[in-house]
């Protein structure tokens, strides 16, 4: 058979964006045009379309919309993003963030697929995210808004060092709203589940 012709019994590897930051089980990566069909699957999931707070994929245009906005977004904010994030066997399993927001805060945020869930990789990918956000980025503080169902993500910013906050309203939905100073990250990083 001739090296060229790709073997039809194995998918293609998939071309990812630039990677961005990489743990021990995951990768994380620029959005790429071939994502823009994995965040409407992600986004109309209905276990992650009931948490969301704020704007998601509701058609692929919308997705295709969200990467191209995204690729000006690293280029005028660099080391923040919304990114698309790989097992080891190169499968989607949805989006780590580092986003503004109004007041000039910076807020952590995850999407998964249901598929995902229980596995530990908000700890994982979180933990490199505040690494990130304080060592490289030099940010004084993170913040993270939750839906109030979801018990996953607190449980998991607790864990990360965060503090709880109060309530707020985050795209005109209540949220829980999480604080990590990063005075506080640097005193306890080394305790800090990962």
């Amino acid at each position: 058979m001739n090296s060229n012709v790709h073997d039809m019994r194995t998918p293609p590897r998939r071309r990812l964006g630039r990677e961005v930051l990489r743990t021990r089980r995951l990768s994380l990566h620029e959005l790429s045009l071939g994502d823009a069909a994995e965040l409407l699957v992600l986004d109309r999931t209905p276990r992650v379309h009931e948490l969301l707070l704020d704007d998601h994929a509701s058609s692929l245009d919308q997705g295709f919309a969200i990467v191209i906005w995204a690729s000006q977004f690293y280029r005028q904010h660099p080391g923040l993003g919304i990114w698309s994030t790989y097992d080891a066997e190169r499968r989607f399993i949805g989006t780590f963030s580092l986003m503004p927001v109004d007041g000039g805060d910076v807020e952590i945020g995850v999407r998964l697929l249901p598929a995902h869930w229980g596995r530990g990789y908000p700890l994982e990918a979180g933990h490199a995210l505040c690494a990130h956000a304080f060592d490289t980025l030099q940010l004084p503080r993170l913040i993270g808004l939750v839906h109030p169902d979801n018990r996953g993500a607190r449980l998991a910013l607790r864990r990360l060092g965060f503090g709880e906050d109060g309530e707020c309203l985050h795209f005109g939905k209540p949220a829980l709203r999480h604080v990590l100073d990063s005075s506080d990250w640097h005193r306890n990083a080394g305790r800090l589940s990962r």
